[in-house]
């Protein structure tokens, strides 16, 4: 499997770096993606030691179907001591297979815009998936194709009190009872304010796309709000938690005043 050992590299303009099954980047080294610079890698993009990464421009992890024994999975392997400065860049995952963002190093990547996008060619909706076991922050979350699954003891956390920060494929908005080829299984964050309408497009693998919505009114305060589903047993009673529900820690008594911690759907 090729690989690219850097100790410095600045991507101009336009520039698009040859594609490559995996970008390595050695403790020391520091890449630079440029506003308008393009850097596109085909298999895993991998960071160790104190490795920077400074992107303002576009890191594009092509995958590829594993099973067809091509390039298999895209993977984002962040194991530096040194943050992923993205906050004016996007990382875009997009491909026919899995990708995954892990790592053991510095707690948070942030990104200006995280595009997500894989399908596999069989054409199943929802086919591919996107595995994240790492914080992630970012301002914009394209959610386009393929079920994104954030570990349960790490979160998605989009920083954009802004209705619209989070998109789907039809730039439409999500709706009640759509088909979304595209959610959150895992824990959804998002900052909010006083009266604005936020969608937090989480479900779960048994039951799939279940929309939460959360309407702030006047007066609610400028915080954050993480919106999930918790599984809290299978079988019915009158208790309010039972069954897979959505869970909005903070401010939940405002939600849902006779349910604590849960709603039905």
């Amino acid at each position: 499997m090729k690989k690219i050992y850097l100790s410095f590299l600045t991507l101009i303009g336009a520039f698009s770096l040859s594609a490559q099954d995996d970008f390595y980047m050695q403790s020391g080294s520091s890449v630079t993606v440029q506003n308008g610079g393009l850097l596109y890698v085909k298999g895993a993009v991998v960071g160790e030691g104190n490795a920077a990464l400074d992107n303002a421009g576009t890191l594009w992890i092509n995958t590829e179907n594993a099973a067809l024994g091509t390039f298999g999975a895209g993977e984002l392997e962040w194991n530096s001591s040194s943050a992923i400065n993205n906050t004016n860049g996007s990382i875009i995952l997009k491909g026919t297979g899995d990708a995954r963002v892990f790592g053991t190093g510095a707690p948070t990547i942030t990104i200006g815009t995280l595009d997500i996008n894989v399908a596999r060619i069989t054409g199943l909706l929802n086919d591919a998936i996107v595995e994240i076991d790492r914080n992630i922050t970012t301002s914009n979350l394209k959610l386009q194709s393929g079920l994104v699954k954030v570990d349960g003891i790490y979160e998605l956390y989009v920083n954009n009190n802004s209705e619209t920060a989070i998109t789907d494929s039809s730039l439409s908005g999500f709706k009640w009872g759509d088909n979304e080829s595209s959610y959150i299984i895992g824990k959804l964050k998002r900052d909010v304010i006083a009266s604005r309408v936020y969608k937090f497009p989480i479900g779960t693998e048994a039951k799939g796309y279940n929309l939460a919505e959360v309407v702030t009114k006047s007066g609610f305060p400028t915080t954050t709000i993480t919106g999930s589903f918790q599984n809290h047993g299978s079988v019915a009673s009158s208790t309010p938690n039972v069954g897979d529900k959505p869970y909005f820690t903070t401010y939940q008594e405002l939600l849902n005043p006779g349910c604590p911690g849960g709603g039905t759907w």
